[in-house]
């Protein structure tokens, strides 16, 4: 069982499930010696600031900063080792919280995987693609890569906290970061219960940005992963090329050169890129 923990909750218009979250956690870390419940309010319009009882930690923001930067602000004050993050939205119900808590080994993180994920025949498909995508580039299999519910700690997470992005990709960042830095991670089922209201997911340019991100994290701590399968992509085609131009006669096709430098460039730069990263650590 953990000893300490900080729970922080990023709060943007919950008035209607905030309380009965707040409820729930108090119940559930009674038994954890050093606890702590923080919620960073996003600037919320409907008076969910309001409905913090006293024994919670409030932190206002006064702009609108985003769901990842709510959580950087928590992290900040955060005063225990351990740290929890759960979404407000009721989505994660008490028996999930007591599951993570119960089941924490002392990995650096424990990531709550969603049970009954309820998704539309659209974000199917593409959600077990980002996350194939996604286990590719850091080598490892992900079953949930951006749960809004985990426990992880807190001094493993601060290494990472200039890259940590103020939006909603917070948790497909950690995880990324997380994995391809060679932390463990381990994931325990959870039940998940349906969010009212109407998905805002957009298909095209959700999926993009998600692989961009993904793509753009791995290469900031893993470059050799992103590039050297580039570079031999580019191999590939150049002995494809060279290979159809024997045939037709032309062997000096300004084709094949082209795409050797490239590829040359790209190992190039993969290797200056790497020796930079190992710099820096």
């Amino acid at each position: 069982m953990i000893d300490e923990i900080s729970f922080i909750i990023p709060v943007f218009n919950e008035r209607e499930t905030l309380p009965e979250l707040l409820k729930s956690l108090g119940g559930v870390i009674s038994g954890v010696p050093k606890s702590e419940i923080i919620v960073i309010n996003d600037a919320s319009t409907d008076g969910s600031e309001g409905l913090v009882p006293g024994t919670v930690r409030l932190i206002n923001s006064q702009k609108q900063c985003g769901y990842g930067a709510s959580i950087k602000k928590g992290l900040r004050k955060a005063e225990y080792s351990k740290i929890c993050i759960i979404d407000a939205d009721g989505t994660y119900p008490p028996e999930a919280v007591r599951t993570l808590l119960e089941n924490y080994r002392g990995e650096d993180m424990l990531v709550g995987k969603r049970e009954n994920l309820d998704l539309s025949p659209l974000r199917r498909p593409v959600k077990w693609i980002i996350n194939k995508f996604a286990g590719f580039l850091t080598g490892e299999k992900i079953p949930d890569l951006n749960s809004g519910l985990r426990i992880f700690k807190k001094d493993q997470a601060m290494k990472f906290f200039s890259y940590f992005p103020d939006g909603f990709s917070f948790t497909t960042t950690i995880t990324a970061a997380f994995l391809t830095n060679g932390m463990t991670v381990n994931y325990e089922i959870i039940p998940y219960l349906k969010r009212s209201g109407k998905s805002s997911f957009r298909p095209f340019s959700d999926t993009k940005n998600m692989i961009l991100l993904i793509i753009r994290t791995t290469l900031y701590f893993n470059p050799l992963k992103v590039l050297l399968p580039l570079g031999a992509f580019f191999v590939l085609i150049a002995a494809v090329v060279f290979g159809v131009s024997w045939e037709m006669g032309e062997i000096l096709d300004a084709t094949v050169s082209v795409l050797v430098s490239v590829a040359i460039q790209i190992f190039v730069l993969a290797f200056i890129a790497d020796v930079v990263k190992q710099n820096k650590n």
